[in-house]
């Protein structure tokens, strides 16, 4: 099969005397073309103007005038047979058995007659015989059987570049577009491609180059230039050129594919769709597999496999934009970062700044910011060699690029100190000394000691601007003497250093060395007060270590110098090293023992709750036949089958009882058969208030109640509040139903009061009934004139239901308001304050039938304070209803005939109230009005004015949460410490106002949270 390629053009016989033209890059096919030749010819060749063919020693040119016309331009005969023939658009080349002739096609005037044909090899050189050759728009290049490479350059008519290192004969060559890099393949089957522009090497060898290849192609698109496959019989391998990379020129293996057609032949590579001849004659087209990350084929569906592998042939192929698609699709940091590490690598600076600008790397792109600009590529790949763990690359090129000192500091900065210390001997002998101390710390922390002395003493500049060095060093030989021994040299150099930090490490090696005396010493003067104590103690120092025992907290060694004066019979001492060892029963037992002072140990005991020393103080007391302090100390030991059988023992039962519920309150556990026994010992003695309560502690509930139940006379109250308790904590529907019917006497028809029930119900959580209750306790209170102890019951319902998050009452609410109004009506009268009592008393004397104990006292108060505050209509009508028959024998003799005069000379003027701003809707509401008429909303009263609240001073009580006009609450707080409404002690200094709209509108949102 004849066929010939010029750039993406494709001849290829069909008969003997005819052939097609296929280009690729139009789309378009000449089919087809006559050639008038009588035998079938042995060669042929293509350009863009030209076919050309020929047999024996005879070669004809036909010039392609258009799609539909091919006429015969020459014809050429040669002196003997040609094998080849390669023609461009003016000259062709035919290869005669290791001769090779160029002449033009066509002869023409513009050229003078020695540019017409010329012979190779010239006379004059012994270049060897021609194997291969090459003819493109500009070159003919020809290889040689001595491995010579010979550009010749049309142009010019000379020969421009020769090759001459390759040692081996050069079998087979393929030039790309422009001629200037050669691919060849030499005579042991080794691929190499030669480029005029590449530095040292100027070759490079085609890696995994398949036995048996019959030809390289280069890509024909731009986009993919510097890609080329070679091929045999098999399969297709696809390779990428690096003109540029951390390591010079390289050829990265891509890939390979199989041949898809048996017998078929390779023509043409453009942008990964290679055509071939198949053994028909046909042009057939075929995709490579190394090609498959082109965008184009995500339509169809890929693994994650698949993926990977597309985003690394992309970056294999520099085809950047490919690869970014494909490490977006991924979304995986390692790809992300094969990516960056693959253009660092090639040094495409530009491209990896917009990786790292896309992984959000900032550091890398700022540092590839400032170096993109530098045009030494050395340079560039010396500092990327450097990143990417290649020191010996990265010194070369830095010594390469004339930047010894980059180098110098790279060796430096990767502790590689030998090779930074020669090259600081050959450009910088003043790093000597630094790199000698660097040198140093680095042999001292491997372990050898004694080669860092050596490097630390040669590290000493005694030059007064490195006194930092120089001490670094003196620290650094301070450790290292005493490491290998010289433990005099060592400590001598640590005393004189100044700071604490190397006293205190020497003195930790002279630990481990046992060498006492020294690492006291250092230990001392780095203030290491443990560690120094620690060293006296082990010689046995008794003076020093008593100095430093002040400056001591480790238990362990006040416990080591605690034993060693018990040793010595220093009791006391002993005793107080004991106690700030914590070891409070060696303490104690010396108290009881040695120093017979029961009184400390006693108080040893209750500070620190030891249970050894309580059974050691309470063996003490029984020793003493003093049974009641032996038994409560039995109790705290919990020794509590002992304790108990001493006090039934010595009638110590009701003291038992006592300490059990003390221990029990501070949060200890009893057994609970110890519990029962006493239980039991108490119900045998009738005793139905203790054995109740213990039953209690030992969850017997049942048996509880039934005991509680029982108590008469002094200790009924006593026994109804454990009974209430009781039951909150069995939670038993059964002993619940129990207790209810006992409280309300349905079985001895003798109710309990109201206020057991209350707790009953607030026990058990049922906070509706037990508001129920409290209104009716209350109100039981008020109508007997007991108005804040009324107020008091309101408000402890109200903050449960509040800590319950459960609605309050209205019933509740408005009751809780008016008996703090009332309540409040006494503290303004007492600050002169009478247009605030006045109002307080007009919205008490309203509902005055609620308070029907002091009807005509709160009416007459109100008329009083209503005339001083200058509210006469007020006044007057309220002395209206004081002249009712009802009312009127009960009037005050002092107020009678001044309220009689009232009514008859009346004064109907009345100063209006002042506004505020309601806090909800922002409308003008009367300060005492507490229903905004606009948004029909509650308003909240200050628990110090009455009024109602002022959005913008608003705070809340710290103790009750109760609102109030911060301002008013901060005035009250300067002649009473307490709050109006939950009675605690305030802190002014706690008072904050609402300042955030946030939180003043959550605060009225559960404020108005009523049922």
């Amino acid at each position: 099969m004849l066929a010939s390629v010029w750039q993406q053009k494709i001849a290829f016989m069909t008969s003997l005397c005819e052939v097609s033209i296929y280009d690729h890059q139009t789309k378009t096919k000449i089919d087809n073309v006559h050639l008038t030749t009588e035998i079938e010819p042995s060669v042929l060749a293509m350009s863009d103007v030209y076919i050309a063919v020929g047999f024996n020693n005879h070669a004809l040119y036909y010039r392609i005038q258009s799609f539909e016309e091919v006429i015969k331009a020459s014809e050429h005969d040669y002196v003997t047979t040609i094998s080849e023939l390669q023609i461009n658009s003016h000259y062709a080349a035919a290869y005669m058995n290791g001769r090779l002739q160029l002449h033009m096609i066509e002869e023409s005037e513009q050229h003078s007659e020695e540019r017409h044909s010329i012979m190779f090899p010239l006379p004059e050189t012994n270049d060897g015989k021609i194997i291969c050759f090459n003819l493109t728009k500009e070159f003919l290049v020809f290889g040689t059987d001595k491995g010579t490479l010979i550009f010749f350059h049309i142009e010019e008519w000379q020969i421009v570049n020769k090759f001459d290192k390759h040692k081996t004969s050069i079998q087979k060559l393929f030039t790309e577009n422009f001629g200037t890099s050669i691919a060849f393949i030499d005579q042991k089957g080794d691929g190499y491609i030669y480029n005029v522009f590449f530095e040292n090497p100027s070759i490079i060898q085609i890696p995994n180059l398949p036995s048996g290849t019959k030809s390289i192609i280069w890509e024909t698109s731009l986009e993919n230039e510097w890609i080329f496959i070679s091929f045999d019989s098999d399969s297709i391998t696809t390779y990428s050129v690096y003109r540029d990379s951390l390591k010079g020129p390289q050829i990265m293996f891509v890939g390979t594919t199989r041949l898809p057609i048996f017998g078929s032949v390779p023509l043409v590579l453009n942008a990964g769709l290679l055509l071939l001849l198949d053994s028909g004659g046909k042009i057939v087209q075929t995709k490579l597999d190394t090609y498959g990350f082109l965008n184009d084929s995500t339509d169809q569906e890929y693994t994650l496999d698949d993926a990977v592998d597309r985003l690394s042939k992309a970056i294999l192929m520099k085809r950047y934009d490919d690869a970014m698609f494909w490490a977006k699709q991924l979304n995986d940091s390692n790809e992300w970062n094969k990516l960056a590490t693959a253009l660092l690598y090639s040094l495409n600076i530009d491209y990896a700044i917009k990786v790292f600008r896309e992984i959000g790397h900032s550091g890398m792109v700022m540092a590839l910011e400032e170096i993109k600009h530098v045009e030494d590529k050395s340079l560039v790949s010396a500092h990327f060699a450097a990143l990417f763990g290649d020191y010996d690359l990265a010194q070369e090129l830095f010594l390469k690029c004339g930047c010894p000192l980059e180098a110098l500091n790279m060796r430096r900065d990767c502790m590689q100190f030998e090779a930074a210390m020669t090259l600081s001997k050959a450009y910088d002998p003043e790093q000597i000394p630094y790199i000698s101390a660097s040198h140093a710390e680095q042999l001292e922390f491997t372990g050898d000691s004694s080669a860092a002395v050596k490097f630390y003493e040669h590290g000493i500049t005694k030059k007064e601007k490195d006194i930092h060095h120089d001490q670094r060093c003196f620290i650094g030989l301070a450790r290292c003497y005493i490491k290998v021994g010289d433990i005099k040299k060592g400590t001598t150099i640590a005393l004189r250093l100044p700071g604490k930090e190397i006293k205190e490490e020497c003195a930790k090696l002279l630990e481990g060395l046992k060498q006492w005396p020294e690492a006291a010493e250092l230990f001392e003067k780095a203030e290491s007060w443990d560690s120094a104590a620690i060293a006296y103690i082990k010689m046995k120092n008794w003076i020093k270590v008593s100095e430093i025992l002040p400056n001591v907290n480790t238990p362990k060694i006040h416990s080591m110098y605690a034993k060693a004066r018990e040793n010595e019979g220093r009791f006391k001492e002993a005793c107080a090293a004991y106690m700030k060892a914590g070891e409070w029963e060696n303490a104690i037992r010396i108290q009881l023992n040695q120093l017979k002072s029961p009184e400390q140990a006693v108080k040893i005991v209750r500070e620190t709750q030891s249970i050894e020393g309580a059974k050691m103080v309470a063996r003490f007391f029984e020793s003493i036949n003093d049974y009641s302090s032996a038994m409560q100390f039995l109790v705290l030991s919990k020794c509590y089958t002992e304790a108990f059988t001493m006090a039934q023992q010595n009638g110590l039962m009701e003291l038992y009882a006592q300490v059990i519920e003390k221990v029990l309150k501070d949060g200890r556990d009893i057994p609970f058969d110890d519990l029962e026994s006493a239980a039991i010992c108490f119900q045998n003695q009738n005793d139905h208030l203790l054995a109740g309560k213990l039953f209690m502690f030992a969850q017997n509930y049942d048996r509880s109640l039934t005991h509680l139940m029982r108590c008469t006379g002094p200790n009924e109250s006593k026994g109804i509040d454990l009974a209430i308790t009781c039951v909150g904590k069995a939670r038993s529907q059964q002993l619940t139903q129990k207790l209810l019917e006992y409280l309300l006497g349905e079985k001895d028809q003798i109710p309990k009061e109201a206020k057991y029930l209350f707790r009953f119900y607030l026990s058990l959580g049922q906070y509706t009934e037990a508001s129920k209750t409290a209104i009716i306790i209350a109100q039981q209170d008020q109508e007997s004139g007991n108005y804040r102890s009324a107020r008091d019951v309101l408000l402890t319902m109200h903050q449960e239901l509040k800590a319950q998050r459960t609605a309050i009452p209205f019933e509740m609410a408005n009751s809780l308001m008016l008996l703090h109004s009332y309540i409040l009506v006494k503290i303004q009268i007492k600050l002169n304050n009478h247009t605030r009592a006045a109002r307080l008393l007009n919205r008490v004397a309203h509902n005055v039938s609620k308070f029907p104990a002091h009807i005509v006292q709160i009416l007459t108060t109100t008329v009083i304070e209503c005339q001083k505050a200058g509210m006469n209509n007020s006044a007057f009508n309220f002395s209206l209803i004081l002249m009712r028959p009802e009312y009127r024998d009960q009037i005050d003799a002092k107020y009678k005939k001044k309220i009689e005069a009232l009514v008859r000379k009346p004064d109907k003027s009345e100063n209006e109230e002042e506004f505020s701003q309601c806090p909800h809707c922002h409308q003008r509401v009367p300060d005492y009005e507490l229903l905004c008429s606009s948004c029909q909303f509650a308003l909240p009263y200050c628990i110090v004015t009455g009024a109602h609240v002022i959005r913008d001073d608003l705070c809340l009580c710290p103790s009750c949460n109760f609102p109030a006009i911060h301002s008013e609450f901060l005035k009250y707080l300067t002649i009473d410490d307490t709050c109006p409404m939950c009675t605690t002690r305030i802190d002014g200094s706690r008072l904050m106002k609402l300042d955030s709209g946030v939180a003043v509108d959550s605060f009225l949102a559960q404020s108005s949270d009523m049922s």
